[in-house]
């Protein structure tokens, strides 16, 4: 009598014909670790950003050597808290805003005369599917002339005495005020801005007007001026100051 032993564990088939039997253990797949960093960019690159980028945008945008021409400057990532990555507006913007002014080489007083704005984006789909939950803030040019290229190769964007092109003047010989850098034709030519109630509501436009001859007045002397303010947006964002231009003969 011929007695087979057949050692293994799980079920078993017979085999057909010179067939072995084959037992061995479950495959188990293993799950791919998220990276929750995959694809962002470093601090201090440099990309061709188009200027109609909204923000929150998932635009992949590829990265270029900060000595050729760029339109956009990263100067702020990180990774999303869990707790904010299904809204994280507010949460991104409250940082964009305060990190601004030192990547643009200004104070936080000298900022509003400069024609740059910051613009937050967060991983394209392909990213997103291998973990990804970070953000950037990039600095943009809001130049109301054709070329948005920013100076300098990287970060800060501005060292010494902010050039005329860049700063902030109204022009008001048209139907509608309207920016303009201030080496074209213009009235008025930003000399600075003062904070206000950080703390408060929007004011209403009668408010910004008393704000404005009360502190306004401090800078530009008895010269006529101009002001501007943040809209109800940018002051959810942070930005609280009112800016002054005094009258010009440029």
């Amino acid at each position: 009598m011929v007695t087979l032993l057949v050692a293994g564990c799980g079920q078993q088939q017979a085999g057909t014909g010179s067939e072995r039997v084959q037992v061995g253990p479950a495959v188990v797949w293993a799950q791919p670790e998220a990276d929750v960093r995959s694809g962002m960019p470093q601090e201090g690159s440099c990309h061709l950003l188009p200027r109609d980028v909204a923000r929150g945008s998932d635009l992949a945008v590829e990265e270029i050597p900060c000595s050729e021409p760029h339109t956009g400057v990263t100067y702020l990532t990180g990774v999303l808290p869990t707790k904010v990555a299904a809204d994280p507006r507010a949460w991104v913007a409250h940082r964009c805003t305060s990190g601004l002014a030192d990547a643009a080489g200004l104070t936080e007083a000298s900022l509003p005369g400069a024609f740059v704005e910051w613009v937050w984006l967060q991983p394209d789909a392909e990213h997103r599917e291998r973990g990804a939950r970070w953000y950037r803030c990039d600095l943009r040019s809001t130049s109301p002339e054709g070329n948005h290229d920013l100076p300098g190769d990287g970060l800060p964007v501005f060292s010494g005495e902010m050039p005329d092109p860049w700063l902030r003047c109204v022009d008001t010989t048209g139907a509608e005020a309207s920016y303009v850098g201030c080496d074209q034709p213009h009235q008025f030519r930003w000399t600075g801005s003062v904070p206000t109630d950080a703390d408060g509501a929007h004011p209403s436009a009668e408010q910004w007007e008393e704000l404005a001859a009360a502190k306004c007045r401090a800078l530009v002397g008895n010269d006529a001026f101009w002001f501007t303010y943040p809209n109800q947006v940018q002051w959810q964002d942070g930005d609280r100051r009112l800016s002054c231009y005094r009258k010009s003969s440029a």
